[in-house]
């Protein structure tokens, strides 16, 4: 993906996300965490401890997790400086 120079908004369950390639790309992350729920896992417990996610992009994944699974802790690591 090709970061562009316009930054992006666009606001999920009351959190700003910022994102600078094109929307397209932005829609298909969204739908497929989402709307599909990719990230979707059994927990083994009420409580998830810990989640974390590497390379976790622009952060929609952890508001998913957030969203999902709210008393868990996430750590969310991303490589690409830019993004």
């Amino acid at each position: 993906i090709r970061p562009i120079k316009k930054i992006n908004t666009y606001a999920i369950n009351g959190k700003t996300v910022k994102y600078n390639f094109a929307p397209y790309w932005f829609k298909h992350s969204y739908e497929e965490i989402f709307i599909e729920s990719v990230y979707k896992f059994a927990e083994p417990s009420q409580l998830p401890y810990k989640i974390i996610d590497c390379g976790s992009n622009i952060g929609l994944s952890v508001i998913y997790y957030k969203l999902m699974y709210p008393n868990s802790r996430i750590t969310g690591f991303e490589a690409d400086p830019i993004t």
